[in-house]
């Protein structure tokens, strides 16, 4: 799926500085549109309605859309790695007509799943009124949809209309929050962020269709994907589920409070959980514009040689030119996400103060931007075994990560805020060792997998646990 990289990549060789940025906002904007939107609407309303409404309502609004954008993310991950493996087969058999079928079945899917979840959490845990409730459920939707549709936007030709989306949504929702008036409820906020949601969702929806406008018709094995491909859904699941597991434990700890009817957050953690995980939008970028590109050609150069026939020798010469290729992708997200750590470790008291922060809240800061490092290595190296069809080796390192990183948040859960964040810290450590290891291995390996290992042609279903 590195397609829009390599547009990208020709946008910054050829512009220079301005072009550099340009693709590097873009590239934000594809690999993490929807964690930057997510954090900025709520940091935005805290202060836009800070004169507006009281605390517990703000705490409720905050409620909200932080359990949206999480069930969204729970639900939408299983659909969306699915989709990727239907997408990416779609664009190698050279059939971007499927790509239409596949969205509609996969935006249809999340939307039924979502809607009963959603129904289910905020009609019977949040207490909210009626109206609310309703807003609150199309809001976890549209979240749902913006997920699966982040999907799409690697493969359209107009990336200039993924910032515009953003743009639009932001300013439909912008003069809606800003309408509500002292004393208010959470209705018009609430309004205010459906009404963004709704505007984004339609422009990206739109600019998918203007690439792929084919007439969309509903995969005929679309739900046996899932039983086919049930390592690659679960490996998404327990990711996403990685990302939130010491968020769902740490709002029944210290400093934990009742926002919404059963609905919890813990104030001194979630803010900084956010802002700490929004430093994974470098090593997403680089990912997206430079490493992934550059480790698709090399691959690419590798898998011709094995179908044109090429001697043993110069296979080998590949492999070590691939190799070096995935050493060097190593290296640039190690130097960036690690630079920007550093920095993000140094300044935290300023940031955290200009927002409004706990000091407290810094060591649990810290250790997310420090676990950050090792969360992008693992993705990068799953990213990798993606392509070597080694998707148990992938499950592995997901289910680790959320194993790993739940178990941890409950041993230090007792010592209170001193130990935030460090259950994800532990987990992405956890992931990135056994993905990067599972990587080297199959690098190793990389000629007799694909010859005889994990080739179905020999091994037939077996080759998946390979």
């Amino acid at each position: 799926m590195a397609g829009i990289g390599f547009k990208l990549v020709k946008l910054a060789s050829r512009s220079g500085v301005g072009g550099t940025l340009a693709a590097a906002i873009h590239g934000a904007a594809i690999s993490a549109g929807p964690w930057i939107c997510m954090s900025a609407a709520i940091l935005g309303l805290q202060y836009w309605l800070a004169g507006s409404i009281d605390g517990r309502t703000m705490l409720g609004l905050q409620a909200v859309l932080t359990y949206a954008f999480s069930l969204s993310a729970v639900v939408a991950a299983p659909i969306v790695a699915v989709a990727t493996r239907l997408v990416a087969d779609a664009l190698f058999a050279r059939a971007p007509d499927r790509l239409p079928g596949i969205l509609f079945a996969a935006l249809a899917t999340g939307a039924g799943a979502v809607t009963g979840t959603g129904a289910l959490l905020f009609s019977l845990c949040a207490a909210l009124p009626a109206v609310e409730t309703m807003l609150a459920i199309a809001f976890t939707g549209l979240l749902t949809v913006v997920w699966i549709a982040t999907l799409f936007l690697t493969a359209i030709r107009d990336y200039r209309r993924v910032i515009l989306a953003y743009v639009a949504g932001i300013a439909a929702a912008a003069p809606l929050a800003w309408l509500t008036p002292p004393g208010g409820t959470m209705l018009l906020p609430l309004l205010a962020v459906v009404a963004g949601a709704v505007i984004l969702t339609a422009t990206l929806i739109v600019s998918i269709r203007a690439s792929f406008p084919a007439l969309p018709v509903w995969p005929a094995l679309w739900w046996h994907a899932f039983a086919v491909h049930a390592q690659v859904a679960l490996a998404g699941l327990f990711a996403t589920m990685a990302i939130w597991v010491d968020k769902w434990i740490i709002w029944q700890g210290q400093g934990s409070v009742a926002a919404s009817g059963m609905l919890r957050l813990n104030p001194l953690y979630d803010g900084a959980s956010f802002l700490g995980l929004l430093s994974l939008v470098v090593g997403l970028t680089l990912i997206l514009v430079v490493v992934e590109t550059r480790f698709d050609r090399a691959f690419g150069r590798l898998m011709a040689g094995c179908t044109s026939h090429a001697v043993l020798a110069r296979l080998d010469v590949l492999r070590a030119d691939l190799v070096t290729v995935l050493l060097e992708g190593g290296r640039v997200l190690i130097v960036g996400q690690a630079a920007l750590a550093l920095a993000l470790w140094v300044t935290a008291p300023m940031l955290l103060e200009a927002i409004g922060a706990d000091p407290r809240a810094i060591i649990g800061f810290r250790f997310v931007v420090a676990g950050a490092v090792f969360h992008v290595l693992a993705l990068y190296a799953t990213i990798v075994l993606s392509y070597y069809d080694l998707n148990g080796r992938a499950l592995l390192a997901s289910a680790g990560f959320l194993a790993v990183s739940a178990v941890t948040t409950l041993i230090a859960l007792p010592q209170g805020f001193a130990r935030f964040g460090w259950g994800y810290m532990a987990g992405a450590i956890f992931a990135s060792i056994v993905a990067l290891a599972a990587t080297g291995l199959a690098t190793r390996d990389l000629l007799y997998l694909l010859f005889v290992g994990n080739n179905p042609a020999i091994r037939g279903d077996d080759r998946r646990w390979a």
